[in-house]
């Protein structure tokens, strides 16, 4: 049976915080996200545009003499969250003029889904770890002399070493403060990913949606209410019964400018 498992991150510290994952999404896969055959989609590594990230799946390892692939090479599958709030660098990059939103995700409730799925799929595993954020030439010198394994070697034969450099990156990424949700097949599967279907309701997986601070107005208020009246994204309540929006724009470029400019 599998399980899942934690890396860089206690089962209890993960559940413990109050904030949610935030996850971007384009908005031409909304309705993939949140419709009414709803998935996350999880991504082949080896289908990653940066080169630098898929390292570790395509190169190969040389033990005692011989050469081996990845050993999970087409068994793993990884989703990516942000632990903090999307920052201004990481809407520049996939808003791409402003056709990206962030979901705000239920972490307790992402969990049920994630044991369900063990329950249905018990030849699979799945990994939560949060990024390992390091200097370039860290990550690219030997496997063996990485600070990740110091308290326990490296192992071609081992699930969670072969996790683990899937969590490595440049420190160059470091505001992304990245967690990422590693399916480990049982068997092979070809492909670009796979869908990871959720049978709760969408409105509680996912808390709110943050509209691109790049979207124009009109747009905005398009999607705010095709969202609220079509998917349930309506006006929701706060534990002190105050209502609140469900589906929002950015703030991060409504600066009002002063009337005057001290000189």
């Amino acid at each position: 049976m599998g399980k899942i498992h934690f890396i860089n991150i206690s089962e209890k510290k993960f559940l413990a915080s109050t904030s949610p994952l935030f996850k971007m999404v384009s908005n031409d896969n909304i309705d993939n996200t949140i419709g009414h055959n709803p998935y996350l989609w999880f991504a082949n590594p080896q289908k990653w545009k940066d080169p630098f990230e898929r390292r570790f799946i395509e190169v190969r390892y040389l033990h005692n003499g011989k050469k081996y692939d990845y050993p999970l090479k087409n068994k793993v599958f990884c989703c990516c969250f942000s632990l903090t709030r999307i920052t201004e660098a990481q809407w520049y990059i996939y808003s791409k003029g402003g056709d990206s939103v962030c979901m705000n995700i239920s972490r307790s409730q992402l969990i049920d889904e994630l044991k369900q799925y063990i329950k249905n799929n018990p030849n699979d595993n799945i990994y939560i770890g949060r990024a390992e954020y390091q200097p370039t030439n860290i990550i690219t010198g030997s496997i063996h002399n990485n600070p990740i394994f110091k308290k326990k070697p490296f192992s071609l034969s081992d699930n969670e070493s072969l996790v683990k450099l899937l969590l490595l990156k440049r420190n160059a990424f470091i505001y992304e403060d990245e967690l990422r949700i590693i399916i480990v097949k049982g068997d092979s599967c070809d492909g670009d990913g796979i869908k990871f279907s959720y049978r709760c309701a969408t409105t509680d997986l996912i808390q709110r949606i943050i509209l691109s601070p790049m979207t124009n107005n009109s747009y905005c208020d398009m999607l705010e209410n095709f969202l609220g009246t079509y998917y349930g994204f309506s006006p929701a309540y706060n534990s002190l019964g105050k209502p609140y929006k469900r589906v929002v724009q950015s703030k991060l470029y409504k600066y009002k400018h002063p009337t005057y400019v001290i000189v």
